[in-house]
């Protein structure tokens, strides 16, 4: 027996943007359901657990970003931020919130759909595809300075005090654990974390690798651990 379509929820303020939104969706087969601002979102997914959530960041009664704070504390589905804000700093704190995708405003049908297709395709667990790693048999803990990684126990210490990493954040280290030493691309990145048929996207690599710089690195702008190879490349620095 076939399963149904997955559910997505949209959440946006504007009520001629929603609809236009959830025809598309429809159109590409998806279930939808709405909400039209936070709290009305928060109640969809604790009633409904949607399959992944699309959200505008900006909402009459919250942030988005305090929408998918306060879903963090649920079973929290895919979330793709779609917003016209579109500087760099805004897209570092959606996906520091929790967002796995980004689509800026204003977007067409083609583009919504296969940004949905690739959330739904991609793991929710914090560890990425082994087998699209280059280097997978070196599983041991890796120490190097101050800096401490178990990847069978997901656990991270930066001078013996522990460091919290998002789900993307743990699947960008593991693979860089696999190929300790080695030079990883961005091609080899997006195959491991966000699956075989993503492309490379430069700009939220070089965000994501941000992040884990300010979490792991004493001066992120001289980083000792996670070190950029060719301007676009990177490897973590061997033991």
């Amino acid at each position: 027996m076939p399963s149904d379509p997955p559910l997505i929820l949209v959440v946006e303020d504007d009520a001629a943007l929603r609809r236009v939104t959830c025809a598309m969706l429809g159109a590409g087969h998806y279930r939808v359901i709405e909400a039209s601002s936070g709290q009305q979102a928060l109640a969809e997914v604790a009633a409904h657990h949607p399959d992944a959530i699309l959200l505008d960041l900006g909402l009459p009664d919250m942030d988005g970003l305090e929408v998918m704070r306060q879903i963090s504390d649920l079973p929290m589905p895919p979330i793709v931020v779609f917003s016209a804000r579109g500087i760099e700093e805004d897209k570092v704190a959606a996906f520091d919130a929790g967002a796995i995708d980004y689509l800026a405003k204003p977007f067409v049908a083609s583009e919504l759909l296969t940004r949905m297709h690739s959330a739904l395709s991609r793991p929710i667990s914090p560890t990425p595809d082994k087998s699209a790693a280059p280097n997978t048999s070196d599983t041991s803990i890796y120490q190097v300075g101050e800096l401490t990684v178990d990847p069978d126990r997901l656990e991270v210490s930066l001078h013996g005090k522990p460091v919290s990493l998002t789900q993307i954040e743990w699947r960008l280290l593991l693979v860089m654990i696999w190929n300790r030493g080695k030079v990883v691309t961005n091609r080899q990145f997006a195959k491991a974390v966000w699956g075989p048929d993503s492309e490379s996207e430069c700009l939220r690599l070089r965000i994501y690798i941000g992040q884990l710089r300010r979490k792991l690195e004493s001066d992120p702008t001289r980083p000792r651990y996670l070190k950029t190879e060719s301007g676009i490349d990177y490897r973590l620095a061997d033991v």
